[in-house]
């Protein structure tokens, strides 16, 4: 589903959303949208879902640019309705969830276990799906970790400040199906795969 449009330089794109790394590839190859931008993060190496994906050889993409970007990551709620200072009441009393992708994680885990000490973490495969989750299921003791764009973009509601290092990047990539040449290129991007 298309949502919202854009505008680089004096050229109109309409934003695509899907809901996890294999379906915006699966979407790049069967048509369904002309680019993606896909994301790794540079502190804890990569996001594997994105990567496994990037290396998928029956879905093969040309990477075009990279660019590397701060992403903040906050607590998001699953509405409006709830803080933070209730979220940390009800430790001890109900079941307090966190919905984080692992790299996500891996950047706001010593913040994230002062905050909410005793939460259970729940691994998901994306901070946009952690947010969907919690929007979807309702639980107000359900939290995610997002990026206020994510939270936004997927109905949630920000009740953090920053948990992540504000020296923390995500890399992102523009991929397409087909290679476009560009003659100002100077180097490759190789996506490596480690044994293990």
């Amino acid at each position: 589903s298309i949502a919202g449009q854009g505008l680089i330089g004096n050229q109109k794109y309409d934003e695509v959303w899907y809901r996890d790394f294999p379906s915006l590839y699966r979407g790049l190859h069967k048509g369904q949208v002309d680019w993606a931008v896909a994301a790794y993060s540079t502190v804890t190496g990569k996001a594997q879902r994105s990567v496994d994906e990037l290396i998928n050889p029956e879905l093969r993409s040309w990477a075009h640019k990279r660019g590397l970007l701060p992403v903040e990551i906050n607590l998001v709620a699953g509405s409006a309705e709830v803080s933070l200072d209730e979220v940390r009441a009800a430790i001890g009393h109900k079941e307090v969830r966190v919905y984080t992708q692992l790299e996500a994680y891996m950047q706001c885990v010593k913040k994230l276990k002062s905050i909410l000490p005793g939460a259970m973490h729940v691994i998901v495969d994306d901070t946009a799906g952690g947010v969907q989750q919690v929007v979807e299921g309702g639980n107000s003791f359900h939290l995610a970790l997002a990026s206020p764009h994510a939270a936004a973009a997927n109905g949630g509601t920000v009740i953090s400040d920053r948990l992540n290092s504000a020296h923390a990047v995500t890399s992102f990539m523009l991929l397409s199906r087909e290679p476009v040449p560009n003659d100002a290129a100077t180097s490759s991007l190789f996506v490596v795969q480690e044994k293990g």
